[in-house]
């Protein structure tokens, strides 16, 4: 058998492990999904337990407001550069940069560090960026 032929069939068997294993995580999620639904009936404190904090007490960091911060950051990072975009960010408190960053789903979740949330808000601003010069270049919006 040549080489061509054990690469296809060496991918066939990877392919046949990667199905499998996407199956086995499909059916351990259900049975955790199972067994937190039953736990949440049985103890009714575990539910307020495991909830996920409120974003932030603040009224003033509703969804359209972090957004609205969000194309700010655009706006400096694509005019300005990344120097004036770090202190853009740090004008803003640091309870609304780690609301940010959970906003865009970042790594991390809601009790991220004020690093990793910077971090994450600087690599969304990349993407936009990257994506908007893409699309500029292929002339759509």
């Amino acid at each position: 058998m040549d080489s061509g032929g054990r690469q296809i069939q060496e991918l066939a068997g990877l392919a046949g492990q990667f199905s499998l294993l996407k199956k086995e995580l499909k059916e351990i999620n259900r049975k955790l999904n199972r067994l937190e639904k039953r736990i949440a009936r049985a103890f009714p404190v575990y539910e307020e337990l495991s909830a996920p904090p409120p974003v932030t007490d603040s009224p003033d960091l509703n969804r359209e407001s972090l957004l609205e911060i969000f194309e700010e950051f655009l706006k400096v990072a694509k005019g300005q550069g990344e120097e004036a975009l770090a202190r853009k960010i740090q004008e803003y408190p640091q309870e609304a940069i780690i609301a940010l960053a959970s906003e865009l789903g970042t790594a991390g979740g809601k009790r991220m560090g004020i690093r990793k949330a910077i971090g994450g808000i600087k690599n969304k601003l990349l993407e936009t960026v990257a994506l908007s010069q893409k699309s500029e270049r292929r002339g759509g919006p």
